[in-house]
Protein backbone atom coordinates (compact mmCIF):
# COMPACT_ATOMS: atom_id res chain seq x y z
CA UNK A 1 0.00 0.00 0.00
CA UNK A 2 2.84 2.11 1.09
CA UNK A 3 4.60 2.00 -2.05
CA UNK A 4 1.40 2.21 -4.27
CA UNK A 5 0.39 5.60 -2.83
CA UNK A 6 4.43 6.76 -3.28
CA UNK A 7 3.63 5.87 -7.09
CA UNK A 8 0.92 7.65 -7.59
CA UNK A 9 2.06 10.50 -5.14
CA UNK A 10 4.94 11.20 -7.37
CA UNK A 11 2.90 10.23 -10.53
CA UNK A 12 0.23 13.61 -9.54
CA UNK A 13 3.51 15.48 -8.97
CA UNK A 14 5.07 14.17 -12.30
CA UNK A 15 2.02 15.76 -14.00
CA UNK A 16 1.82 18.83 -12.31
CA UNK A 17 5.53 19.69 -12.83
CA UNK A 18 4.58 18.76 -16.63
CA UNK A 19 2.02 21.10 -17.04
CA UNK A 20 3.75 23.95 -15.14
CA UNK A 21 6.43 23.37 -17.71
CA UNK A 22 4.18 23.49 -20.36
CA UNK A 23 2.20 26.72 -19.01
CA UNK A 24 5.33 28.64 -18.31
CA UNK A 25 6.37 27.66 -21.95
CA UNK A 26 3.19 29.21 -23.21
CA UNK A 27 3.68 32.43 -21.29
CA UNK A 28 7.28 33.35 -22.52
CA UNK A 29 5.77 32.28 -26.52
CA UNK A 30 3.06 34.57 -25.61
CA UNK A 31 5.35 37.12 -24.02
CA UNK A 32 7.69 36.71 -27.11
CA UNK A 33 5.00 37.62 -29.74
CA UNK A 34 3.90 40.54 -27.58
CA UNK A 35 7.02 41.90 -27.36
CA UNK A 36 7.74 41.52 -31.02
CA UNK A 37 4.89 43.49 -32.23
CA UNK A 38 3.03 46.76 -32.30
CA UNK A 39 -0.01 46.95 -29.89
CA UNK A 40 -2.34 48.54 -32.01
CA UNK A 41 -1.72 47.37 -35.53
CA UNK A 42 -0.63 43.81 -34.86
CA UNK A 43 2.44 44.08 -37.18
CA UNK A 44 5.87 43.77 -36.25
CA UNK A 45 7.67 46.69 -34.21
CA UNK A 46 11.01 48.37 -34.39
CA UNK A 47 12.05 45.72 -31.92
CA UNK A 48 11.60 42.95 -33.75
CA UNK A 49 13.15 44.58 -37.21
CA UNK A 50 16.17 45.01 -35.77
CA UNK A 51 16.50 41.26 -35.21
CA UNK A 52 15.22 40.46 -38.95
CA UNK A 53 17.14 43.76 -40.00
CA UNK A 54 20.51 41.94 -39.00
CA UNK A 55 19.45 38.03 -40.34
CA UNK A 56 18.59 39.59 -43.80
CA UNK A 57 21.98 41.31 -43.96
CA UNK A 58 23.69 38.51 -43.27
CA UNK A 59 21.48 35.97 -45.58
CA UNK A 60 22.56 39.09 -48.22
CA UNK A 61 25.91 39.36 -47.84
CA UNK A 62 26.12 35.46 -47.96
CA UNK A 63 24.10 34.80 -51.67
CA UNK A 64 24.93 38.24 -52.26
CA UNK A 65 21.14 39.22 -52.84
CA UNK A 66 19.25 42.21 -52.34
CA UNK A 67 17.19 43.68 -49.68
CA UNK A 68 14.88 46.73 -50.48
CA UNK A 69 13.97 49.12 -47.63
CA UNK A 70 10.44 50.69 -48.81
CA UNK A 71 9.34 53.11 -45.68
CA UNK A 72 5.57 54.51 -45.96
CA UNK A 73 4.09 57.78 -44.36
CA UNK A 74 0.30 58.13 -44.28
CA UNK A 75 -0.37 61.78 -45.64
CA UNK A 76 -1.84 64.54 -43.97
CA UNK A 77 -2.30 62.39 -41.07
CA UNK A 78 -2.03 65.22 -38.36
CA UNK A 79 -4.84 66.80 -39.73
CA UNK A 80 -6.82 64.11 -39.96
CA UNK A 81 -6.31 63.07 -36.16
CA UNK A 82 -7.27 66.69 -35.68
CA UNK A 83 -10.26 66.90 -37.33
CA UNK A 84 -11.71 63.10 -36.36
CA UNK A 85 -10.14 62.39 -33.35
CA UNK A 86 -7.19 59.67 -32.57
CA UNK A 87 -10.05 57.14 -32.42
CA UNK A 88 -10.56 57.39 -36.20
CA UNK A 89 -6.64 57.73 -36.39
CA UNK A 90 -6.25 54.69 -35.02
CA UNK A 91 -8.82 52.73 -37.22
CA UNK A 92 -6.45 54.24 -39.96
CA UNK A 93 -3.26 52.99 -39.29
CA UNK A 94 -4.79 49.52 -38.67
CA UNK A 95 -6.14 49.79 -42.27
CA UNK A 96 -3.09 50.49 -43.47
CA UNK A 97 -1.25 47.86 -42.07
CA UNK A 98 -3.82 45.22 -43.17
CA UNK A 99 -3.29 46.68 -46.69
CA UNK A 100 0.81 46.05 -46.22
CA UNK A 101 0.42 42.85 -45.16
CA UNK A 102 -1.95 41.55 -47.72
CA UNK A 103 0.60 42.84 -50.80
CA UNK A 104 3.45 41.34 -49.23
CA UNK A 105 5.38 37.87 -49.23
CA UNK A 106 5.96 35.92 -46.05
CA UNK A 107 9.55 35.97 -46.48
CA UNK A 108 9.10 40.29 -46.30
CA UNK A 109 8.46 41.84 -42.62
CA UNK A 110 6.13 45.01 -42.44
CA UNK A 111 7.25 47.03 -39.30
CA UNK A 112 5.38 50.05 -37.87
CA UNK A 113 8.12 52.56 -37.82
CA UNK A 114 6.95 55.26 -35.74
CA UNK A 115 4.07 57.16 -35.42
CA UNK A 116 1.91 56.72 -38.88
CA UNK A 117 5.31 55.70 -40.60
CA UNK A 118 5.31 52.17 -41.84
CA UNK A 119 8.68 49.92 -42.73
CA UNK A 120 8.98 47.15 -45.22
CA UNK A 121 11.52 44.71 -45.17
CA UNK A 122 11.64 43.84 -48.83
CA UNK A 123 13.97 40.68 -49.28
CA UNK A 124 16.01 39.47 -53.03
CA UNK A 125 13.43 41.86 -55.43
CA UNK A 126 15.01 43.82 -57.89
CA UNK A 127 14.43 47.60 -57.66
CA UNK A 128 11.26 48.01 -59.80
CA UNK A 129 9.70 44.96 -58.65
CA UNK A 130 9.88 46.74 -55.14
CA UNK A 131 8.56 49.58 -56.45
CA UNK A 132 5.42 47.44 -57.76
CA UNK A 133 5.03 46.68 -54.76
CA UNK A 134 5.27 49.89 -53.33
CA UNK A 135 2.51 51.35 -55.63
CA UNK A 136 0.17 48.54 -55.75
CA UNK A 137 -0.12 49.27 -51.43
CA UNK A 138 -0.53 53.02 -53.07
CA UNK A 139 -2.95 52.64 -55.22
CA UNK A 140 -5.08 49.94 -52.52
CA UNK A 141 -4.97 52.96 -49.90
CA UNK A 142 -5.56 55.48 -52.47
CA UNK A 143 -9.43 54.00 -53.12
CA UNK A 144 -10.37 53.63 -50.07
CA UNK A 145 -12.75 56.72 -48.78
CA UNK A 146 -13.19 56.79 -44.87
CA UNK A 147 -16.28 59.04 -43.95
CA UNK A 148 -16.28 60.03 -40.24
CA UNK A 149 -18.01 63.17 -40.59
CA UNK A 150 -21.40 63.74 -39.76
CA UNK A 151 -21.97 65.98 -43.00
CA UNK A 152 -20.76 63.13 -45.46
CA UNK A 153 -17.38 64.52 -45.60
CA UNK A 154 -15.14 62.02 -47.16
CA UNK A 155 -11.50 61.56 -46.42
CA UNK A 156 -9.56 60.70 -49.27
CA UNK A 157 -6.71 58.76 -47.87
CA UNK A 158 -3.35 58.50 -49.04
CA UNK A 159 0.44 57.87 -48.34
CA UNK A 160 4.01 58.73 -49.63
CA UNK A 161 6.59 56.40 -50.00
CA UNK A 162 10.58 56.18 -50.52
CA UNK A 163 12.73 53.46 -51.51
CA UNK A 164 16.15 52.41 -51.23
CA UNK A 165 18.27 49.38 -51.53
CA UNK A 166 21.10 47.42 -49.59
CA UNK A 167 24.22 47.17 -50.93
CA UNK A 168 23.17 48.76 -54.13
CA UNK A 169 23.00 52.59 -52.74
CA UNK A 170 24.56 51.77 -49.69
CA UNK A 171 26.75 48.85 -47.75
CA UNK A 172 26.12 50.77 -44.53
CA UNK A 173 22.36 49.62 -43.78
CA UNK A 174 21.85 52.82 -41.59
CA UNK A 175 22.66 54.80 -44.81
CA UNK A 176 20.31 52.66 -46.93
CA UNK A 177 17.49 53.58 -43.92
CA UNK A 178 18.25 57.26 -44.01
CA UNK A 179 18.38 57.20 -48.25
CA UNK A 180 14.78 56.09 -47.86
CA UNK A 181 14.14 58.63 -45.62
CA UNK A 182 15.26 61.44 -48.05
CA UNK A 183 13.06 59.40 -50.65
CA UNK A 184 10.11 59.72 -48.80
CA UNK A 185 10.66 63.32 -48.16
CA UNK A 186 11.10 64.22 -51.79
CA UNK A 187 7.81 62.17 -52.55
CA UNK A 188 5.88 64.78 -50.21
CA UNK A 189 7.86 67.58 -51.43
CA UNK A 190 6.63 66.96 -54.83
CA UNK A 191 3.51 66.38 -53.82
CA UNK A 192 2.67 63.70 -51.84
CA UNK A 193 0.75 60.12 -52.59
CA UNK A 194 3.99 58.95 -55.10
CA UNK A 195 6.53 56.48 -54.42
CA UNK A 196 9.90 57.74 -55.01
CA UNK A 197 13.29 55.34 -55.03
CA UNK A 198 17.21 57.20 -54.07
CA UNK A 199 17.95 56.60 -57.77
CA UNK A 200 15.50 59.14 -58.51
CA UNK A 201 16.79 61.73 -56.30
CA UNK A 202 20.23 60.78 -57.47
CA UNK A 203 19.38 61.37 -61.07
CA UNK A 204 17.40 64.90 -60.49
CA UNK A 205 20.32 66.25 -58.71
CA UNK A 206 22.67 65.13 -62.10
CA UNK A 207 20.13 66.62 -64.22
CA UNK A 208 20.17 70.15 -62.18
CA UNK A 209 24.26 69.53 -61.70
CA UNK A 210 23.81 69.68 -65.64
Amino acid sequence: VHNGLVIVFFSLYSLSVNRYKRINYLDKKALRRLSSRDALTGIYNRHRFEEELRRAIKHAQRYDTQLSLVLFDIDNFKQFNDKYGHLPGDELLIMFADIIRQNIRKEDLAIRYRGEEFLILIRNLELDLAVSVAERIRRQLEKKRIQFDINGIVWNVTASCGIAQYPVHSNNIFKVIEYADKALYYAKSMGKNSVVTYDQILSDANRQGK
